[in-house]
């Protein structure tokens, strides 16, 4: 056909390139075959509808193992086009959720195809053959597709159709509808997974750094091969930092380091966006300050609270301007002087130079010279007692004392001589009682006792006690603050399933005490019981929590009913009298993926069941049944086979069912009986036949076998024809098998596309219907001519054929 592009070549440019094709993937009514077709927007006649080339892309969702997708029955569906599975490309980084299949033309030149407007024309169909469905199988779109050239495999996976009446130029516009073929079952696809990733500046995810927030929605197949994905949901926060200067005073600690220079500390937090924050402290060490002095004092006199009467030094520490202890030294000298002693004698309470002594005392008076330190003169002053007696009287308020009442204390002083003459005292203390307040605060935890009050808030508690004397009262005022109250709970499973240990935990409090002695927040334990814990929070407060926790082990008996007929679907597998648990129960036969209240499984097919009870606690039995298949009665049926258009087979069975109550075959086009055993088939087109045979019982069962009917051989044109008038291969004849009963007509062009030769309706092979080799009267010229030939097939269809033929003189 390559020879054929080259002779029309000069067409292409005198036709339009603005034509388009719309491509159609679609899944088949047998629910396996997926089916790739094109619509023309335009017509093209012959020559002009010779294909130069096709490419088709398909991706599917990408699969691993035996789950990857695998092409498998690719058929062209338009005889002439021959289409074939060239490469496929899995996972590619620009889509790592998807496989690439590439299908090509191998029929170039092909002229095959009868573009005509609107009508759709089938370009191959394939299947699956990997462990299970692929869903969203979809045409490449050659705008959108993230794989689009250019890529980073370097490679083009545009869908293409070049036609020479489009110019020698892709054809193809858009795709037809969604241009996606569905997975068989959908309801097995899971749904998509959400996530979400903190990540902070500069982190990578999946070796990509992200520098704001942003959605990733990754594909993939599941182990049933069918779609699924996940959207990752990327927060990206932000990284702070900060510098801050500080200074202590040497020797002090800063951060749990001791500070005997300046130097730099840092600190790592985590800030609001869970990202690091770092402190950076510029610590400086302050030194303390040192002063010394030297001072001149007197014996015994007072310096910095203390009597001095020996050289010494004292050392005194001062807060400094920068924060630090500062020390200052002082040297102190006593000065040695001349000491002149005197003495006088007093009465008790009688004054020595305007000051009352009440006790004998040596006074020290410094009499300052030209040194300022010339002497001492010591006063030893002598006290003669004034006999000084002291009473205390108590009143009630407002009493009367020798005709004087008293709201207050007070003192009354009594005067007497005594033999010395010196005045005896008597001091008398009027001790008035007023009510007196006393306030005293407590704490105690809500909800207990105090004095015999229950205490639920904030409580001041007054109370008055008579003294003594039955004139005043004390008043106790307590303020009562209340505590928060330790709220005890446990929490865990309520049922220890088979003796396997659970865990319970506690809540409410700071520490935990359990009544097994266990002092930890979680316990474990592997028996039934009551569980009691004392709960203890930050301000001492308790309370107690009790959780009692069963033993149980559930079972049940089963009922089970094998299929009536092989491969039948009314088995029934029922739960029985359920005990050692607690209702409500649930019950599965699928291992545990699907739990029901309903206990009663029917219309099962044969195979073996994963059986599990699970009680309200969650505690389960579990076993295993089979339902048993019948007698499995065998049937096959002929082979697949192809046949020309007109033949006729004989369809052959195979069956253990000797004597079947019942025979139905189905279609019953083209078969010559559809209740015999064996019939004869002669279709006029491709079919499946289906046959059902039944036994006494009523149990049932199916074959089939496929007969593909080919049209494309029973035509033959000569690839070159010489009509020199030597008697030999003079005439250009059509020739075709018994499936085709009339041609329809038959054309001859030139290189340019002009008609020479045409004639209709005549039997294959008639010489009155060739072409001679002339036009227009006169001898063509030799070289390469162009045919076409529509014929008429047994069963009315008709098609179309076009080639080549070379004219020699």
């Amino acid at each position: 056909m390559k020879k054929i592009l080259t002779l029309l070549s000069g067409l292409a440019f005198s036709v339009l390139s603005f034509s388009q094709i719309s491509l159609k993937i679609e899944l088949l009514p047998d629910n396996s075959t997926i089916k790739v077709s094109m619509i023309p927007e335009v017509t093209y006649a012959f020559p002009q509808n010779v294909t130069a080339s096709g490419q088709i892309t398909i991706k599917v969702p990408h699969g691993f193992g035996n789950y990857s997708f695998e092409v498998v029955n690719l058929n062209s569906l338009t005889p002439g086009a021959d289409w074939a599975f060239n490469n496929r490309v899995d996972a590619p980084v620009e889509a790592p959720a998807w496989d690439y299949l590439s299908f090509g033309l191998v029929s170039n030149g092909t002229s095959a195809y009868n573009y005509q407007a609107g009508v759709e024309l089938p370009m191959f169909s394939f299947q699956n053959g990997a462990a299970a469905c692929a869903d969203s199988i979809r045409l490449f779109d050659n705008i959108n597709d993230p794989l689009i050239s250019p890529n980073s495999l370097g490679i083009n996976l545009e869908n293409t159709v070049v036609v020479l009446g489009g110019g020698l130029v892709n054809s193809v516009s858009e795709n037809v509808g969604t241009a996606s073929v569905p997975g068989t079952p959908a309801a097995l696809c899971e749904d998509l997974d959400f996530t979400s990733v903190l990540l902070c500046d500069g982190e990578a995810y999946q070796g990509s750094v992200y520098t704001q927030n942003t959605s990733i929605e990754e594909h993939f197949t599941t182990y049933l091969g069918c779609d699924s994905g996940f959207v990752v949901e990327i927060k990206v926060g932000v990284s702070t930092s900060a510098t801050v200067d500080t200074a202590v005073c040497k020797g002090n600690m800063f951060n749990g380091t001791i500070i005997n220079q300046d130097q730099m500390m840092t600190m790592t937090l985590v800030n609001g966006q869970g990202c690091d924050s770092v402190i950076t402290y510029n610590v400086t060490a302050l030194q303390p300050a040192s002063t010394a002095s030297d001072t001149l004092i007197l014996p015994g006199q007072i310096f910095v609270g203390t009597a001095i009467f020996n050289d010494t030094i004292v050392v005194l520490t001062y807060p400094a301007s920068n924060g630090c202890d500062s020390v200052h030294t002082v040297q102190v000298s006593v000065y040695q002087v001349p000491v002149t002693v005197q003495d006088t004698t007093l009465c008790q309470g009688e004054p020595f130079n305007g000051i009352i002594y009440n006790q004998s005392i040596t006074l020290i008076d410094t009499l300052t010279g030209s040194t300022g330190f010339d002497s001492l003169l010591l006063t030893n002053i002598f006290i003669n007692p004034s006999y000084i007696e002291f009473q205390t009287i108590p009143l009630c308020q407002g009493s009367v004392y020798k005709n004087v009442a008293y709201f207050q204390d007070t003192i009354i002083i009594e005067s007497y001589s005594t033999a010395n003459g010196c005045d005896s005292l008597i001091y008398t203390t009027l001790d008035v009682a007023l009510p007196k307040i006393y306030v005293q605060d407590t704490m105690i935890c809500f909800g207990e006792n105090y004095q015999g009050l229950t205490v639920t808030k904030d409580t001041l508690l007054e109370s008055v006690i008579y003294s003594a004397h039955g004139c005043d009262s004390i008043v106790y005022q307590t303020n009562i603050d209340m505590l928060p109250a330790a709220n005890a709970d446990i929490q865990g499973k309520t049922a220890i399933c088979k003796h396997e240990p659970i865990v319970l935990t506690a809540y409410g409090g700071a520490s935990y005490l359990w009544n097994n002695g266990q002092t930890t927040k979680t316990v474990q334990v592997a028996t039934g019981g009551t569980y009691s814990v004392l709960v203890t929070n930050n301000f001492g407060c308790q309370d107690m929590a009790e959780l009692v926790v069963i033993d149980t082990d559930p079972s049940v008996e089963i009922d089970a009913a094998s299929p009536g007929c092989a491969d039948g679907g009314d088995g029934a597998i029922r739960f029985l009298n359920p005990s050692g648990g607690e209702a409500p129960y649930s019950f599965s036969i699928d291992g545990g993926s699907l739990f029901t209240t309903y206990s009663n499984f029917d219309n099962l097919p044969p195979g073996r069941y994963a059986l599990i009870m699970r009680d309200k606690n969650g505690c389960t039995w579990e076993n295993a049944t089979e339902l048993i298949d019948p007698f499995d009665y065998q049937l096959d049926l002929s082979n697949d086979t192809t046949i020309i258009l007109s033949e006729s087979v004989q369809l052959k069975v195979a069956t253990n069912l000797f004597q079947p109550a019942s025979i139905e075959w189905w279609p019953a086009q083209g078969l010559d009986c559809t209740d015999c055993l064996e019939p004869t088939a002669t279709p006029y087109e491709s079919t499946v036949y289906h046959l059902r045979l039944t036994d006494s019982t009523g149990c049932a069962f199916e074959g089939k076998t496929h007969i593909t009917v080919d049209r494309a051989e029973g035509i033959f044109v000569p690839t070159a024809f010489s009509p020199n008038e030597d008697g030999v291969n003079e005439l250009l004849l059509v020739y075709a098998g018994e499936n085709i009963t009339r041609i329809r007509s038959f054309q001859v062009f030139n290189r340019w596309g002009v008609q020479v030769f045409s004639t209709e309706n005549f039997k294959a092979g008639d010489p009155l219907h060739g072409w001679d080799g002339y036009w227009q009267g006169r001898r063509a010229l030799t070289g390469a001519y162009v045919w076409s030939v529509q014929v008429e097939y047994v069963d009315g269809k008709a098609a179309l054929y076009q080639g080549s033929v070379l004219l020699l003189r």
